[in-house]
């Protein structure tokens, strides 16, 4: 069975299991569905590894300012767009126009061809990996947050 047909077919305990994830790693979505899932940096392999074991996959990642006073005065943020005030921490999130990194159509597809533990691990780290290597990049800052966006059907809501 193919992932995305995998993940409709258990739906409600599916969605079940990622909010209670998104509340015990504080995960912020910005709208009303799974991308654009910001999650502060400290988080962000525990979570994934979650998501991993539980069988979803994360598709891209994008990147989010997280402002406070502090980080006002001392990295001059806001860097980006507007965004949500923070439900879990001090402070608001601002969209960056740093691009995204995105699992590519091929591993995508092959997925929801067949969909295995391995497969899904393999996407996952690459997730992964490319955090770790913004995080080393010059564009870095440590006010920059990941927001992850998972693999589910458009139409599901939050």
């Amino acid at each position: 069975m193919g992932y995305i047909e995998g993940v409709k077919s258990r739906c409600k305990t599916i969605q079940n299991v990622i909010e209670l994830l998104c509340t015990k790693f504080k995960v912020q979505p910005v709208g009303n569905g799974y991308i654009d899932m910001i999650i502060e940096n400290e988080f962000v392999d525990d979570f994934i590894e979650e998501l991993t074991k539980n069988g979803f996959v994360v598709e891209g990642v994008s990147w989010w300012c997280h402002c406070t006073q502090d980080s006002q005065g001392k990295l001059g943020c806001p860097h980006g767009l507007g965004g949500p005030k923070s439900e879990f921490f001090e402070g608001w999130f601002s969209e960056t126009d740093i691009p995204m990194f995105e699992i590519s159509s091929n591993d995508l597809s092959e997925i929801n061809k067949i969909s295995t533990y391995e497969k899904i691990e393999f996407i996952n780290d690459k997730i992964v990996n490319s955090i770790k290597e913004f995080r080393k990049s010059d564009n870095y800052m440590e006010c920059l947050v990941p927001a992850l966006w998972l693999l589910v059907p458009e139409e599901w809501e939050r």
